[in-house]
């Protein structure tokens, strides 16, 4: 699927969460950063997703739908390594 730009989390999705935290003012370096890292570990975990979705189901049964259990699954997994 073809995006506008590069991200596919939004700068202001990044300042939100940082001024959720608790922050009174952020940087728009630190939301780019904030919203690099999230992307990255997202993808991680997308990734990993893919193989338990994988192993859970024969190839040729056409079963390609990444669910909730998948993502919860592959953070778990993740987050035991520390990501």
């Amino acid at each position: 699927m073809p995006w506008k730009d590069e991200h596919s989390i939004s700068l202001k999705a990044a300042y939100d969460i940082i001024k959720r935290a608790g922050a009174e003012r952020v940087s728009d370096s630190a939301a780019a950063t904030l919203r690099d890292i999230l992307e990255q570990i997202g993808k991680r975990i997308s990734e990993e997703a893919i193989i338990i979705r994988s192993a859970e189901h024969n190839p040729y049964q056409g079963k390609k739908t990444i669910k909730s259990r998948h993502i919860e699954a592959a953070y778990k997994l993740l987050k035991r390594r520390e990501i």
